[in-house]
């Protein structure tokens, strides 16, 4: 007979993968995430906002814009990673001739500085300089990627216990469906 424990968690104490087989995932089962894809051209956006789930054969993030959603088989799922004091997660996966890797933001990016030699993006805005600072209005690339490196340890101090059963769920899933289970 199982308890109460068991019945929500599984009876090694995991969390359950997800919805059960053919269910839309409920409200619990989803968190809302920005996805970056890395080493792609789409790499330098600020990332798409939308809803992580995992389906009964994969991982899913549904986009706000439906062009940019993904779904990643789970037998395809390589590693996850939980980045220390960040509130990032990355998804390595490999298969049937793709490889890929996702950065899933659980708080919104902070803005990424151009390369050098590259335009502003058109959706960047600059504050006006605060009165007798001595500088002028556009903050300079070290103070802007201390405010970021900032911002995102912060959100890693609320976040960090989600992430971290996403990770685990999501690498449960993995290997069950890996095992054929």
């Amino acid at each position: 007979m199982m308890d109460a424990m068991e019945e929500q968690t599984g009876p090694h104490g995991e969390q359950p993968a997800g919805p059960a087989e053919g269910a839309e995932p409920q409200r619990d089962d989803r968190v809302t995430v920005w996805a970056v894809p890395l080493g792609t051209a789409r790499t330098r956006t600020q990332g798409d906002r939308g809803e992580l789930f995992l389906d009964p054969g994969a991982l899913r993030f549904r986009a706000e814009r439906p062009d940019r959603s993904l779904r990643i088989p789970l037998e395809e799922v390589r590693r996850v990673k939980v980045v220390l004091g960040s509130p990032v997660m990355l998804v390595r996966y490999a298969g049937e001739g793709r490889r890929g890797l996702t950065a899933f933001y659980f708080a919104k990016p902070p803005p990424l500085a151009p390369r050098r030699g590259e335009p502003e993006p058109p959706d960047t805005t600059v504050a006006p300089p605060a009165p007798f600072s001595g500088r002028g209005a556009v903050p300079s690339r070290r103070k802007v990627r201390s405010s970021s490196i900032a911002s995102l340890i912060g959100w890693n101090r609320i976040k960090k216990g989600e992430i971290r059963r996403w990770a685990r769920r999501i690498r449960t899933a993995a290997a069950r469906a890996r095992r054929g289970a």
